[in-house]
């Protein structure tokens, strides 16, 4: 029988049912004389208007005078006056108002009985409203009315005070009050760390945003429950709605001839509905989709290929040009994203297990005069192991002392180089276990790793060129293995060609020449060749570990996969290995058609160009700027910003408590261990020339100690939250949700790791890659096109940082905003704004007074502004300067453009220095800007540099 809304005489709306085509009076005189009842139906959250709900809120909201009025009741009961709306007259006594037996209860039973006295009188007043703000929240009104109401608590109208001093005493006082009586009032105790932080807050956002954004902290709890509740019969009534529209649009085009797998789509674009709303709605409604069982997952299959594509040009850009990677290849898959990151995480924490051993090398090359360390490694380059050891011990070197986790180690030099044939030898069995075929860089005899740095000075040396028969072959036999023409060849390709051949090796010899026939090879390394290799031993087995560990890794991640050839003397093919790949994970309904396409691109980007360096001139003019911007202690400041994106991903607490851990040395995790102890980001990966400069400037700077600082705390940080999840039920959830993709089968064992304490290969993966999501330490942490361009890397100079803010606050904001949680998004945009926004103004500040300009906390908003626009890769002074010209081109432009300005100080200031020493006038002190270490720190408290800022202030 069809359903009809009527007003009842008493004014409640009640749901009838009765015949079809009755009138309004005959279905309620239907109701009374068949006997069938009223049918009362529940209230829903949209049958509320805007004022009912902005009431019902501005009511329930807690303020800190409220807080307060609760804590000392509990204390001290006295009553309440003016207690008619309780119904208890002018003046009801604490037994009248909480029970008889309110006084004979302790202080914390007195405080959870006015709490429950308040909860009731709310669910009396507002009965439907109490009962779905459980489920739901009450939106933007709800919002608005929790906010008027801290807006106008007398606290908010506290005097603000005409100093910033009297600004900021006055919010830090708010601000930790509130959380102070909150705690009592709701836990019964006080959070020291909390009410600091709240306190803090107070204090630095008073004097930013003043009455506004203080008033917003009090009522932050009430917005917590009525914005941040689940979402459940809205939704699942428009999610019916969606899936009722499709299925008779299935049934239109059943009638059409449409295969089952096909309807889904069909219909889908002709009732103008995405993918993304088809999936939501399937999983959020109670109705079912209507195809056959079996062929609903195929259906959904080739609903997500049909619209998985581009979305225009604006999203293209952003996808290649400042999304990672890492950030696409979790939105194709996680399990997928995850097997990246195993594959980083081995590449380093492999490569950092064989340098370690090599210490006492490091520091035995060290020890020899820098006259002798050429020759030295001229002798290893030709296996004289023995030669090495006497050249070193004419230069009275016997023994090397090391230090190693907090102790000495000492080793003669024979033990030294003994050593190294070891850890040769176990690269080796490394190499050999992993990939049983195409072992390169290795030979049979006892040797040492050569690093050729001038490849073809080597072949002109021996007059080999591009026509030299036996090469020649030898390329086209190479290409020939690869399934590539001569001409697709890279330099990299050509050079292990040329090594084969020099060596003697017999590799890409041409089918039909005897295995005797020989080319030159380079049994010694003479006086003559050495200019075209390397002159350190240390740098040159460095290189090699890295390579072999580059070329086993590869061969792992793939041949996980089954993709890779099994014959002997096969080689890794790296094209057709990501093709193999790609496509099996369609097969196996991983990826969709447009997916395998994507993944394909990403992945010959990060094992393809990806891995090749820039022109030695963009690597020249990175090193410049890094030297000139970021080798100062100011600079090094800088990266105490990170110390509050921990506090923003882990919680104040667990950020708070890993630092503490990291100085005191009580951290579990060591940056030796994954490889990154000298390790920055991978954006100073490419070394140049200046490479040793380079390195004491951020040594002697403070940039280094600061950055494992920030590095070994956000590690620890991470340690400390995922740990403190494993011990509960729910937080074992939050971590399947994370991390159950990415570890599958090994899921438990991590847990169980966690939970103990223990800190397994799962947990340092873990945290490596928790790491790895807050700073660009590789190449999955990079945009697309910064690997396909090498040189063009230079315009990525000093963004890397700001991109993976980019990508941070599109995990944590603008994809819950996408799923339609607003409330996630916005409490996660507050938190973001509030503790790294201001955290880095903050740091700006200090920065200010180091260099003798003062700390003012009323140019904290500019600083915030600042901060926030450079996240976004935009300067405050470009959007002054250009948008109110209406030039949006040259915004763009300032965002794009390399940070050349830094050379362009360089030479200004040389050319001034060479003018004032020609025409015997004063050097202008601005000079010094451009003096590593010390220079800007002296320009601005002895030449005028302070001076001259707080004068462009004023």
């Amino acid at each position: 029988m069809p359903e009809t809304k009527v007003k009842s005489p008493s004014g409640e709306i009640i749901t009838v049912r009765h015949p079809e085509g009755a009138t309004e009076e005959q279905i309620i005189e239907y109701a009374k004389n068949n006997s069938i009842p009223y049918q009362s139906k529940q209230r829903e959250m949209d049958d509320f208007s805007a004022l009912e709900k902005f009431k019902y809120e501005f009511d329930r909201t807690e303020t800190f005078s409220e807080n307060a009025g609760l804590l000392l009741e509990s204390l001290l009961p006295v009553g309440n006056i003016f207690a008619g709306e309780s119904g208890h007259g002018f003046y009801a006594s604490p037994t009248e108002l909480y029970g008889e037996d309110f006084m004979d209860l302790s202080i914390s039973q007195r405080r959870e009985r006015i709490q429950q006295v308040r909860a009731d009188r709310e669910k009396q007043k507002y009965p439907e409203l109490s009962r779905l703000s459980e489920q739901e929240g009450t939106g933007v009104p709800g919002f608005f009315g929790a906010f008027s109401k801290a807006l106008l608590d007398p606290t908010t109208l506290l005097p603000v005070g005409k100093t910033p001093k009297a600004m900021a005493a006055i919010g830090g006082l708010v601000g930790g009050s509130y959380e102070a009586t909150r705690g009592l009032a709701e836990e019964g105790r006080i959070d020291p760390l909390m009410t600091a932080v709240s306190a803090t807050g107070g204090a630095v956002l008073a004097p930013a945003i003043d009455k506004a954004v203080r008033s917003i902290k009090p009522g932050y709890e009430a917005l917590r429950s009525s914005m941040n509740s689940a979402k459940t019969s809205g939704q699942q009534k428009k999610a019916n709605q969606v899936i009722d529209s499709i299925n008779s649009k299935i049934i239109e085009l059943q009638h059409e001839g449409l295969q089952d797998s096909n309807l889904l789509i069909a219909a889908s674009e002709r009732l103008n509905l995405d993918y993304k709303d088809v999936t939501k709605a399937i999983g959020q409604a109670t109705e079912v989709i209507d195809i056959p069982e079996k062929e609903v997952s195929n259906a959904l299959y080739e609903l997500k290929n049909a619209f998985e594509s581009n979305s225009g040009q604006i999203t293209s850009l952003y996808r290649d040009y400042i999304s990672t990677i890492s950030q696409r290849l979790k939105r194709l898959d996680e399990g997928l994203w995850g097997r990246v990151h195993k594959f980083e995480f081995s590449l380093g924490a492999n490569s950092a297990n064989f340098k370690n051993r090599m210490s006492n090398f490091t520091e035995l090359e060290k020890s020899l005069p820098k006259a002798s360390r050429a020759e030295f490694t001229k002798r290893l380059y030709n296996g004289d192991y023995d030669g090495a050891e006497q050249l070193a011990l004419d230069n009275g070197i016997e023994k090397v002392t090391v230090k190693k986790n907090g102790q000495k180690y000492t080793s003669t030099v024979k033990e030294t180089l003994d050593d190294v044939k070891v850890l040769l030898k176990d690269i080796y069995d490394y190499a050999d276990e992993s990939t049983a075929y195409d072992i390169p860089f290795l030979s049979e005899r006892e040797f040492f790793p050569r690093n050729v740095l001038d490849a073809s000075g080597i072949r002109r040396f021996y007059g080999l060129t591009d026509q030299h028969g036996l090469y020649k072959s030898m390329l086209a036999r190479k290409a020939e293995i690869l399934g590539i023409d001569v001409s697709e060849l890279t330099d990299k390709h050509k050079q292990n060609v040329m090594e084969n051949l020099l060596a003697g090796s017999n590799k890409y010899l041409p089918k039909g020449k005897p295995g005797s026939f020989k080319g030159r090879k380079i049994e010694n390394v003479t006086d003559e060749l050495m200019p075209y290799y390397s002159n350190s031993a240390t740098d040159s087995l460095s290189k090699y570990i890295d390579q072999v560990v580059n070329h086993v890794e590869k061969y792992n991640f793939f041949n996980k996969g089954g993709v890779l050839p099994k014959v002997k003397r096969g080689e890794l093919n790296l094209e057709h290995s990501i093709g193999a790949f790609a496509e099996q994970l369609q097969k196996d309904k991983v990826l969709t058609a447009n997916g395998v396409e994507e993944l394909k691109t990403i992945l010959n980007a990060r094992f393809g160009a990806g891995e090749q360096s820039p022109a030695q001139w963009v690597k020249t003019i990175r090193s410049l700027t890094n030297i000139e911007l970021l080798g100062n202690p100011i600079s090094a400041a800088t990266q105490l910003g990170d110390l509050f994106v921990n506090a923003y991903r882990y919680g104040g607490r667990n950020a708070f408590k890993g630092v503490i851990e990291t100085i005191t040395g009580k951290n579990v995790v060591n940056l030796s261990d994954y490889g990154l102890e000298q390790h920055i980001s991978q954006d100073f990966s490419d070394t140049s020339r200046l490479a040793g400069v380079l390195d004491k400037v951020f040594t002697y700077s403070g940039f280094r100690y600061i950055d494992r600082l920030g590095k070994t705390s956000s590690m620890q940080s991470a340690w400390n939250r995922n740990t403190q999840l494993s011990k509960t039920s729910e937080g074992i959830a939050k971590l399947r949700d994370q991390w159950g993709s990415m570890f599958g089968k090994e899921f438990n064992s991590l847990v169980n790791d966690l939970s103990s304490g223990k800190v397994s290969e799962n947990v340092k993966l873990l945290l490596f890659t928790e790491l790895s999501g807050a700073q660009p330490i590789n190449l999955s942490g990079v945009p697309l096109k910064y690997l396909q361009v090498p040189n063009g890397r230079l315009f990525y100079a000093l963004k890397s940082f700001g991109l993976k803010q980019l990508e941070l606050i599109n995990d944590t904001i603008i994809k819950h905003a996408k799923e339609g949680n607003y409330s996630k998004a916005g409490k996660n945009a507050l938190a973001y704004s509030a503790i790294v926004g201001m955290g880095n103004a903050t740091v700006q500040e200090t920065k200010n007074w180091m260099q003798g300009r003062e700390f003012q906390i009323d140019r904290i908003p500019d600083d915030f502004l600042n901060y926030m626009m450079a996240t976004f890769m935009v300067s405050r002074y470009s959007v002054d300067r250009r948008l109110k010209q209406g030039d949006f081109v040259g915004v763009i432009s300032d965002s794009i453009a390399p940070p050349i300005g830094a050379i362009q100080n360089l030479t200004k200031d040389a050319v001034s220095v060479m003018k004032s020493i020609a025409t015997g006038e004063p050097i202008d002190p601005k000079v010094a800007r451009s003096v590593p270490i010390v220079g800007r720190w002296w320009y601005n408290l002895f030449g005028g540099g302070a001076e001259e800022f707080l004068k462009r202030q004023d």
